[in-house]
């Protein structure tokens, strides 16, 4: 994790991720992302190698694809919504969303 990640982390609390308008709910829906990306690779490594892919797979992939493309429409309504989203006016609030999304992507390496 990069430094400037780390030290945002550490030096910002969950009230003060609370405090901004729109945070959690944005946090709420990197989460849901995440664990739909998980369990995307999930099924992707227990289908590795098998050709063809068994039915049930190829359906539960159909929905992860949906979710994953349903909750990326969702963080970009968000960001459109909240200006710390959307420019760089206030470069704290954009730092602790940078580093929820890079700690959302890093579970999935």
């Amino acid at each position: 994790m990069p430094d400037c990640v780390r030290t945002i982390l550490r030096d910002t609390t969950e009230s003060q991720i609370g405090d901004i308008p729109g945070m959690m709910e944005y946090r709420k829906v990197l989460e849901s992302l995440t664990e739909c990306n998980i369990k995307l690779q999930e099924v992707m490594d227990k289908e590795a190698g098998k050709i063809p892919m068994s039915q049930a797979s190829k359906l539960i992939l159909n929905q992860l694809e949906k979710q994953y493309i349903e909750k990326r429409e969702e963080l970009r309504k968000i960001q459109a919504k909240y200006s710390w989203a959307s420019d760089k006016k206030n470069p704290v609030q954009q730092s602790i969303a940078d580093a929820l999304m890079y700690i959302g992507f890093m579970k999935l390496v």
